[in-house]
C-alpha cells in the first residue's frame, strides 16, 4: 500500500512497496509529486491518490529483483530465449559477436536497472573515438556499427520492458551518434567499390583465357589417388560461370552458391533464387530461406551466360564418372551448381578468393609487360576486389545505361526501390550528369537549325 506525505511547499511525497531484493530485504521506491498552481487543495488530495495508486501499479508492472542482474547475464538470457527463436541464426552469431566485443565490456557490469540513457550514450560516442577499433583501423567505427550497436542494445531493452522486467527502454530517448565526418553522407557511408565498364570487359576476358587455358592442358583420365582434387579443384569453368551469373544477373554470393540445377530454366533462359547458402558460428555452412519476401525472384538470363553454365554442367558430370564414389551421395538431393571437389557445397569465401587471385595474378603480368609504357601501366590495371562487387558494377552499369530502377531493384531482390536508390546514388548521379548533358545538346542552337518566325 502506498504512503502519502502532503507537504507544505505543495508538493507530496509517495512511497511505496517494490519487492524485495535477493537478500529478502524489502525495497521501496519514492517519488515527488507537485500541486499545480491553480488546483484547489481538496482537490489536490485527491489527485495524489489517484497518482499514488498509478505509482504503486507503475512498480508493480516489474519485479525488481530480476531487473537488479547485471546486464551481461540478461543479455545471455535475451539471446537463449529471445534470440534463438526470433532471430536468424546469422543475425544471432552478428549479435553474439558485437555484445562480445563492444557491449558488454563497458555496460556488462552494470545493473540493468540502472543503466540510463546518459550510459548507453556515453558508450556509443566512445565507439567513434579514434583508437577504439579492435581491428587496428585509424578512426572511430562507421555509423552503420553505431546504429547497430543502438539496435541491439534497445532491442534488449525493449523485451525487458515486454517481460516487465524495467519499466521503459531507455535507449528510445537517445538517438545513435553519427560521425561528423560523414555529415551529408547517404546511408551506405563509403562509395561502393566496381568494377567501370572497361575493367569488367577486361575481367571477363582473363577469365575466359583462364578456361581456354585450362582445355589446352593436357589431362589425365585418371586423377592422382594421393589427391583427387588435383584436376576438379583448379577447373576454372565453374569460377568462370559464377562470375558470370554475379555480373549479369547481380546476385548475392551466398544466392550463387545456394543456386542447385533445378533452378536452372534453360528453356525460358532464367535462374530463380529460393534460397541462400551462410555460415553460423553454431552449424557451419548451412542453407536457408533468402531474408526478405522480394529476394525470392526469377531473372532472366542472357544466352552467352546460359552456354557457359551448359558447358559447367557437362564438366561437372565428367567430374561426377570420374570420382564415383568420392563424390558426396547427397549432392542428388541438393544438385549444388558450384561445389568443392567431392560435390560438396562450396565455402562462401572460396569464389573471392579465386578472383582475387586472377586479378593479382594479371597485374603483376602488366607491370611485367615490357610492350606497356611505365606510365601507362597503372591503366591496365584491375582493382583487386570481391565476388559481391561484380552485383555492384551489375547494378551500377545498368544504372548508368538508364534502365529502369524499379527493374534493377527487382533484379537486385531489394524490397524497397529506396534502397537501391541509397546503395547505388553514384550511378544516378551519372545520369543525372547524362540528363543534363541530353539538354544541352537539346537546345544547343550551334548545333541545330533554328527556324525563326517573322
Amino acid at each position: 500500500m502506498a504512503y502519502i506525505k502532503m507537504r507544505d511547499d505543495d508538493t507530496a511525497l509517495v512511497t511505496v512497496s517494490a519487492g524485495t531484493d535477493g537478500k529478502g530485504k524489502k525495497i521501496r521506491k519514492a517519488k515527488t509529486f507537485k500541486k499545480p498552481p491553480k488546483m484547489s487543495f481538496n482537490r489536490w488530495e485527491k489527485e495524489v491518490e489517484k497518482l499514488a495508486i498509478e505509482f504503486e501499479q507503475e512498480m508493480n508492472r516489474y519485479d525488481i529483483v530480476n531487473s537488479d542482474i547485471p546486464l551481461k547475464d540478461f543479455a545471455e538470457k535475451w539471446l537463449n530465449e529471445y534470440g534463438k527463436q526470433n532471430l536468424e541464426q546469422t543475425t544471432l552469431d552478428f549479435y553474439r559477436r558485437e555484445l562480445k566485443n563492444k557491449i558488454l565490456p563497458a555496460l556488462g557490469h552494470k545493473k540493468l536497472n540502472t543503466i540510463t540513457p546518459l550510459h548507453i550514450l556515453s558508450f556509443l560516442n566512445n565507439l567513434l573515438e579514434d583508437g577504439v577499433r579492435l581491428d587496428g583501423k585509424p578512426g572511430g567505427y562507421s555509423d552503420r556499427t553505431i546504429k547497430n550497436n543502438w539496435l541491439i542494445l534497445s532491442s534488449i531493452f525493449q523485451q525487458a520492458v515486454y517481460w516487465q522486467v524495467v519499466p521503459e527502454n531507455p535507449c528510445r530517448k537517445i538517438k545513435a551518434p553519427k560521425n561528423k565526418s560523414n555529415k551529408g553522407k547517404n546511408f551506405s557511408e563509403k562509395p561502393v567499390k566496381f568494377f567501370d565498364e572497361v575493367q569488367a570487359l577486361t575481367l571477363l576476358e582473363i577469365v575466359n583465357d583462364e578456361v581456354q587455358n585450362y582445355r589446352r592442358q593436357e589431362r589425365s583420365p585418371q586423377m592422382d589417388s594421393n589427391k583427387p582434387d588435383n584436376l576438379i579443384h583448379t577447373n576454372p569453368l565453374k569460377y568462370q560461370a559464377m562470375i558470370n551469373i554475379a555480373l549479369f544477373c547481380g546476385l548475392r554470393n551466398g544466392e550463387i552458391l545456394g543456386l542447385t540445377w533445378d533452378d536452372i530454366d534453360f528453356k525460358n533462359k532464367s535462374l530463380t533464387v529460393n534460397k541462400v547458402r551462410a555460415y553460423t558460428d553454431e552449424d557451419g555452412l548451412i542453407t536457408k530461406s533468402p531474408k526478405t519476401e522480394s529476394s525470392n525472384r526469377t531473372i532472366s538470363v542472357p544466352d552467352s551466360v546460359l552456354d557457359i553454365l551448359k558447358d559447367h554442367k557437362k564438366e561437372q558430370q565428367k567430374e561426377i564418372n570420374i570420382l564415383g564414389p568420392l563424390w558426396d551421395p547427397d549432392w542428388s538431393k541438393s544438385p549444388w551448381l558450384f561445389t568443392q571437389w567431392d560435390g560438396k557445397g562450396m565455402y562462401l569465401q572460396t569464389p573471392s578468393k579465386w578472383l582475387k587471385k586472377i586479378i593479382k595474378r594479371y597485374n603483376k603480368e602488366i607491370m611485367k609487360d615490357d610492350n606497356i609504357p611505365e606510365d601507362q601501366k597503372e591503366s591496365f590495371l584491375l582493382p583487386v576486389l570481391s565476388m559481391h562487387k561484380l552485383r555492384h558494377t551489375s547494378a551500377t552499369l545498368l544504372i548508368g545505361h538508364n534502365t529502369d530502377i524499379r527493374t534493377v531493384s527487382a533484379r537486385l531482390g531489394h524490397s524497397l526501390t529506396s534502397t537501391t536508390m541509397d546503395i547505388y546514388v553514384h550511378g544516378l548521379q551519372s545520369m543525372d550528369t547524362k540528363a543534363s548533358d541530353t539538354l544541352e545538346d537539346i537546345f544547343d542552337k550551334d548545333k541545330r537549325k533554328i527556324r525563326v518566325v517573322k
